[in-house]
């Protein structure tokens, strides 16, 4: 190789190691999105989750892509948009994807939906509005994937006025994790009929892995 093509190569190298310093996040952002949509699985570039000096704009850009036909390049942007908040400490941006994550829980992919659901317990209690809570405990619904969670998560928000939804789901046919969910909210809302059943179901049974497994894992559920 002579010295004109080794020097062509290390200029070529240069610009676009120029080009790309010289992107913005949300452009890696939107480059990202794309690479997600044709299958990649590709580590998320660092600039998109630390740039909180443009957090706001990488919520907006991903907006788009909440609504997409492809169901990781969605998972991807609740993921990003979950990450991103939870690194900010702008009180807005974090309550702005709160309300992003509730209502993806009532995505069409259940998947989806627990990945979310999940997600959302890592936020405060002040990222959740009174209106993302209104929202949030008006969804617990016999035929909600991952009602335990959502049950759960409607504890940690809610409060005695969301009893009665509570009983009436506990008295159906919902699964046995999403039941005992019912009860432990139940409970710490004050029921005093819940918290007995909690508190005789636990005693029944030794102190085990499962026993405490079954136990809430969402702060202040008791």
């Amino acid at each position: 190789m002579n010295k004109i093509t080794i020097l062509l190569t290390i200029s070529l190298c240069l610009s676009a190691a120029d080009q790309v310093a010289g992107q913005s996040s949300v452009d890696m952002l939107d480059a990202y999105m794309l690479d997600i949509r044709e299958g990649s699985l590709q580590a998320v570039p660092r600039e998109i989750i630390t740039d909180q000096q443009n957090a706001s704009a990488l919520i907006n850009a991903l907006e788009q892509y909440y609504s997409d036909s492809v169901v990781s390049v969605r998972a991807m942007a609740y993921d990003l948009s979950k990450r991103i908040a939870l690194g900010s400490d702008n009180n807005s941006v974090r309550q702005e994807v709160v309300g992003v994550l509730i209502s993806a829980l009532r995505d069409k992919d259940s998947g989806v939906i627990g990945r979310v659901a999940t997600g959302l317990t890592y936020f405060q209690k002040d990222d959740f509005t009174p209106a993302s809570t209104n929202s949030l405990t008006a969804l617990p619904d016999p035929k909600q994937p991952h009602l335990d969670k959502v049950i759960m998560l409607t504890g940690f928000v809610g409060g005695p006025n969301d009893m009665d939804v509570l009983r009436n789901l506990a008295n159906q046919s919902i699964g046995r994790n999403a039941k005992w969910s019912a009860y432990l909210v139940m409970a710490r809302l004050g029921d005093e009929g819940a918290l007995i059943r909690v508190l005789n179901s636990v005693k029944s049974r030794s102190l085990n892995d499962d026993v405490v497994e079954e136990l809430p894992t969402v702060p202040e559920i008791l």
